[in-house]
């Protein structure tokens, strides 16, 4: 009775799996997920029901051969490292300082052997203890503004005590602040200083290097409102422009380090492109992590999931949609903002389920392209990456969900003629994923600070500093 309930519930799926081409794939995912879910359910129910009716011998035999399959791919499938860089003087140095070889590639547990799940691991990751932290609000020239969370490690006790009984003047700790190398951070889409592998690679940062870690948060993201008829967006670096003047101008003496997740990365890398040789001696390296690169309608990316026979389409096609929900939250949360922008619309907000079709019908307009291709090509960061004047590290998983390998390849053929950039492609890992758990730092987190270190050697920087002390708990202060 059950198998044929089972047989009949299969049956009623009205929609097929794999939709045309010509059918939009926002529209016939939320109609198949609407239809079917209920369907769903019962038949899970059904399958658990038929599985606990299952003689004991026949699970056994179940899992043994799951559990055999699963052996198999794990044992066969390897962890590699692909470098792809010019052979210069300067990566050579910076390569032999980091090692970069098979051996220390990143090596996939069971939990991290998948990139989906390597993703969500990295985006479910519990927060970091936390550091003392200032918010600071920097307002922009058109009436916006965004926010710079600094971060710095906690006082050990014998700095403490040293200075109680002056060992060590105070003039040499306000040098000692003044000099510290800081590292600017730069978070991906729909996200905010505030997230979790944000505020982990702060941690990573300030305690295991004594560095200082300043997050940005872009305008109207996290808490922050949207005082301005501007958005962020994936192609526009007036903010992160401003936000590095605003760090020079107050320290400095001090060394600057950019590090991009996602979108922040793809902003980062172009803002360095713009910059070209002016970036010398004002930033003195760059490390972009699982930066999607480039997104030319030739190239797949999660605007351009339609081209047949991909297995990347399918995939794309979820995470595309659920992007594109989080970025409606962010319209609906300054709908007031846009009120009189968002009447223009040629579509209600409602019926863009996409990615594409909100950056086309929302994004396009309110920030003022001509157009969707205009867009895609702006923001694409691949075609500044040979205009890169400063040592850059680019860190992916060919595993990674929301990156495809066409944009890797071109990126990689770009890049190709450029001798500061460093490419780095892991067999797994996911998308902002590597491992790493609440209190252990993360493998893309340990290769992004020696990184930044082996660069500011090979430059001649001074950054060694004794390894942290016995930390003092501090209240942990937001202004």
């Amino acid at each position: 009775m059950v198998e044929l309930e089972h047989q009949q519930q299969l049956q009623s799926f009205p929609a097929p799996l794999y939709p045309s081409s010509s059918t939009s794939p926002g529209s016939v995912a939320m109609a198949w997920l609407g239809r079917n879910g209920e369907n769903l359910r019962r038949v899970l129910r059904d399958l658990t029901i038929k599985g606990q009716q299952m003689p004991r011998s026949r699970k056994a035999a179940t899992a043994l051969l799951v559990g055999l399959l699963a052996t198999l791919y794990y044992g066969r499938s390897k962890d590699e490292l692909q470098v792809h860089t010019q052979r210069t003087e300067m990566t050579e140095a910076i390569m032999a300082l980091l090692s970069l070889d098979e051996s220390s590639a990143f090596k996939s547990t069971w939990a991290t052997h998948n990139g989906h799940i390597a993703t969500l691991h990295g985006y479910l990751r519990p927060q970091p203890p936390c550091l003392p932290c200032t918010q600071e609000i920097v307002h922009t020239d058109d009436g916006g503004h965004f926010a710079l969370e600094w971060y710095s490690e906690r006082v050990g006790a014998s700095a403490v005590t040293a200075a109680n009984t002056r060992k060590v003047s105070m003039t040499a700790l306000r040098e000692d602040l003044r000099t510290r190398p800081i590292v600017l951070l730069l978070h991906g889409v729909n996200d905010s200083g505030q997230h979790s592998y944000m505020r982990h690679l702060a941690h990573v940062v300030c305690t295991k290097k004594g560095w200082r870690a300043v997050c940005m948060t872009y305008r109207g993201c996290g808490t922050l409102s949207l005082t301005s008829p501007q958005c962020y967006d994936a192609a526009n670096t007036a903010d992160i422009a401003l936000a590095v003047d605003t760090i020079r101008a107050r320290f400095p003496a001090a060394s600057l380090f950019l590090v991009g997740f996602s979108l922040g990365a793809n902003i980062m890398v172009k803002y360095l492109g713009e910059e070209g040789p002016r970036a010398v001696g004002r930033i003195f390296g760059a490390v972009a992590i699982s930066n999607p690169w480039a997104f030319h309608p030739q190239i797949e990316s999660l605007h351009y999931t339609n081209k047949p026979g991909s297995f990347h389409r399918i995939s794309a096609w979820v995470y595309s949609i659920l992007v594109a929900h989080e970025y409606k939250k962010y319209v609906r949360r300054h709908k007031n903002q846009l009120r009189e922008r968002l009447k223009e619309l040629q579509r209600p907000l409602e019926s863009m389920h996409t990615l594409r079709e909100l950056d086309e019908n929302v994004t396009v307009p309110l920030n003022g392209w001509r157009d969707l291709n205009h867009y895609m090509t702006a923001a694409s960061s691949s075609e500044y990456i040979e205009g890169v004047a400063i040592p850059l590290l680019g860190l992916n998983a060919l595993d990674d969900p929301l990156v495809s390998r066409e944009a890797l390849e071109h990126t990689v053929a770009k890049a190709s003629k450029n001798p500061n950039v460093i490419l780095v492609n892991t067999t797994r890992g996911g998308h902002i994923g590597w491992g790493g758990q609440a209190r252990t730092a993360s493998w893309a987190e340990n290769l992004t600070v020696e990184f930044i270190h082996a660069a500011a050697k090979v430059q001649g920087l001074l950054l060694d500093r004794e390894e942290p002390e016995k930390e003092i708990e501090r209240p942990h202060a937001r202004l």
